[in-house]
């Protein structure tokens, strides 16, 4: 499956595959996509999460903003996220903040939960998925 199959999966179309990782579905959820890497169980919550911050890799400015308006817009409206889960073939890579278009990948649909953004202050963001 490649990235904007994924995407209409959940009847989401990207606004631009090169650059946009979120998108707004025709059910009005938001889907996203996440590195598989960075999903962990957090003991404290009991719950998988996903934390990360929107300017840990800073390449790819038109994605990023629109990341950020669609994590806005979830977090005040606690709106809820579908998944789509890429898969990084070296997950360093990413780490490392390289461009994430360019990182080779695979894509799957994480049909089981919904992602709540929890918090957000512009930048840093957690998401706890739920059971669907």
């Amino acid at each position: 499956m490649n990235f904007t199959e994924a995407f209409r999966g959940y009847g989401a179309i990207p606004t631009n595959p090169q650059w946009a990782f979120s998108a707004v579905s025709d059910r009005g959820d938001i889907v996203v996509s996440l590195w598989q890497h960075k999903i962990k169980k957090d003991r404290d919550l009991a719950a998988f999460v996903y934390r990360d911050s929107i300017t840990r890799s800073g390449k790819n400015q038109l994605g990023h903003k629109l990341f950020a308006d669609h994590l806005q817009l979830a977090f005040n409206d606690q709106a809820r996220l579908r998944i789509v889960v890429a898969t990084a073939e070296d997950w360093t890579l990413v780490e490392e903040g390289k461009d994430g278009s360019t990182i080779r990948k695979t894509f799957h649909l994480w049909r089981e939960v919904i992602g709540k953004v929890r918090e957000f202050d512009g930048d840093n963001y957690l998401i706890v998925f739920e059971p669907a």
